[in-house]
């Protein structure tokens, strides 16, 4: 690809510097949509890189501010396949940035020397040129070091796994417990694990939120397996599954208080409510969010339609909250160094003032919660395009394997912990309050 950029060392990427303002102005989402797509396929973005301008920027215009920052970056070569795809997508969009492929063969005012031939052709060039200079002559000075644009092209980037490194292929069959484990842990754990109701009278149900489909977000492609998966994985642990779907804030709130009113919690000893969008650090998008004021739903919402005011028929109850989304947009790793301790922030236990025996008590505000969320503030949550995202796949793998001896918030330590090198998100837990272990017990 040597011969692609002869003579224009410097220029095609300070064309795209120039006429930033105008490509971002310009932009619309279906031609962005194209240009990722030809990007990841002539590898000067990976699947990572791809999903990043796609996940991490709620706006057409702040995806296309990234894209193009992105590849200036990368040099020269990938600033020329960015201009030939933009002259390729959108000839209004090439005139207006000055770089239309009249413009490039007007006497090279625009960018002098810029080649019209595509990657693909470019790199047939060269090789054709390459193989008759070694049938000429064996002896051959050593060839220069790789040009740096050229480098940052092959360094290998963090990728999102693909289908094949996913998590494996999850088994539908959840492990049952044993009755010498069930009647184990009932016996040694007595009065700090939630009693289960018995199945043949007990009601449980959970509620499962998927937002695909957006006005002006992106599509998430992928979240129909995590769907998929998460309602089998439910119902197999005897909940009755209901699913809402592309709704906006205003509807998703609606539906969590229609749920929290539902009769059969009374008959339930839990629920479970599944949440799949996309998202930002003050809360949950809707299907018509546009930016981070727009159509959001916040955390704290959910919490106070199930709290122990609100929603009665579920006190003393386990109530699992399961969000999948981003947080912001910076990905989940950082050089870290060693540092002191802090002091402990621990309040000093003394007695209530408003302490009285009598017959009635005093209940918290929010109590039997715990919400286990795909990522930490402020970063991305990955999902893969066909397998789902990684979160909720791992969880529903480590659910149905390890529920039969394990607590749940076991099982969310162990989902934490298949997260620790992989540099990409970590799970975390909010807001829990859960004051015994909550098993599961498959087969209960």
């Amino acid at each position: 690809c040597i011969l692609l950029l002869e003579g224009v060392v410097g220029m095609a990427d300070k064309k795209l510097k120039e006429c930033r303002k105008c490509f971002v102005d310009g932009m619309n989402a279906a031609v962005l949509k194209n240009l990722l797509d030809d990007l990841e396929q002539e590898r000067v973005f990976s699947g990572a890189e791809v999903e990043l301008v796609r996940e991490g920027h709620p706006l057409t215009s702040d995806k296309a501010r990234a894209l193009i920052d992105m590849v200036t970056k990368k040099g020269n070569y990938a600033s020329e396949i960015l201009i030939f795809r933009i002259q390729e997508r959108d000839s209004h969009l090439s005139d207006k940035m000055g770089i239309s492929t009249q413009a490039s063969t007007r006497g090279t005012e625009k960018i002098p020397g810029l080649s019209l031939l595509t990657p693909t052709q470019e790199t047939l060039r060269t090789s054709q040129h390459s193989s008759a200079q070694e049938t000429s002559t064996k002896i051959l000075p050593s060839p220069d070091p790789v040009p740096q644009a050229q480098q940052g092209l092959q360094r290998p980037p963090v990728q999102i796994p693909s289908a094949e490194t996913q998590p494996d292929q999850i088994d539908d069959r959840i492990i049952p417990c044993t009755q010498e484990v069930f009647e184990k842990i009932k016996a040694e754990e007595s009065g700090e694990i939630y009693e289960i109701k018995n199945k043949s009278i007990r009601k449980r149900l959970a509620l499962i939120i998927n937002n695909i489909k957006f006005d002006y977000l992106n599509e998430r492609s992928g979240s129909e397996r995590d769907e998929e998966g998460m309602s089998q994985l439910l119902q197999g642990l005897g909940y009755q599954v209901e699913i809402e779907k592309d709704l906006t804030s205003e509807e998703m709130e609606s539906s969590l208080r229609r749920f929290s009113s539902r009769k059969e919690h009374v008959e339930s000893d839990s629920a479970f409510i599944v949440i799949m969008s996309h998202g930002i650090k003050e809360g949950i998008c809707g299907k018509l969010c546009q930016d981070e004021k727009t159509d959001i739903l916040s955390i704290d919402t959910i919490f106070n339609i199930f709290n122990n005011v609100n929603c009665k028929a579920l006190r003393d109850k386990p109530k699992v909250i399961l969000i999948q989304t981003c947080r912001g947009a910076k990905e989940g790793f950082l050089l870290v160094s060693d540092s002191i301790r802090p002091e402990s922030d621990a309040v000093p236990v003394s007695p209530s003032i408003d302490f009285e025996e009598d017959a009635m008590y005093k209940m918290p505000r929010e109590s039997d919660f715990i919400c286990f969320w795909s990522t930490t503030p402020d970063t991305l949550s990955w999902r893969h395009p066909e397998t789902g995202s990684l979160f909720i796949q791992q969880l529903i793998k480590s659910l149905k394997k390890e529920a039969c001896i394990h607590s749940l918030e076991d099982i969310f330590r162990k989902v934490q912990l298949s997260f620790k090198t992989s540099g990409r998100q970590m799970p975390t837990k909010e807001r829990a309050t859960l004051m015994k272990k909550f098993y599961l017990f498959p087969g209960y």
